[in-house]
C-alpha cells in the first residue's frame, strides 16, 4: 500500500484529502475480486474516520505555539511530535 496526503487551502480552514494505492496483490488483503471490493469499501469507510478524527484534533487544538525554527536565527521554542 501507498498512502498519501494532499493539504490544501480553503476559505479559512485546509482541505485534507487521503489518498491510498495498492501496490500488488498479496494474500494477506484477499485473493477475490469480492476481496478487493471489500477491502476498498473498507479503506473508504476507514479515510472518512481518519479524517473526521483530525479535524475533531485540530479543532480541539487551537492554543498559540511557540514558532520554531533553524538554529542560530533567533526562533525560539520546541518541537513536538
Amino acid at each position: 500500500m501507498q498512502w498519501g496526503w494532499t493539504l490544501r487551502p480553503q476559505g479559512d480552514g485546509t482541505l485534507v484529502q487521503q489518498s491510498w494505492q495498492l501496490l500488488r496483490l498479496d494474500p494477506v488483503l484477499g485473493t477475490t475480486r469480492a476481496d478487493l471490493d471489500a477491502l476498498r469499501r473498507y479503506m473508504e469507510d476507514s479515510v472518512e474516520t481518519t479524517l473526521a478524527s483530525l479535524a475533531q484534533w485540530i479543532a480541539a487544538d487551537r492554543r498559540p505555539r511557540e514558532s520554531t525554527g533553524p538554529a542560530g536565527t533567533g526562533s525560539r521554542g520546541r518541537s513536538e511530535p
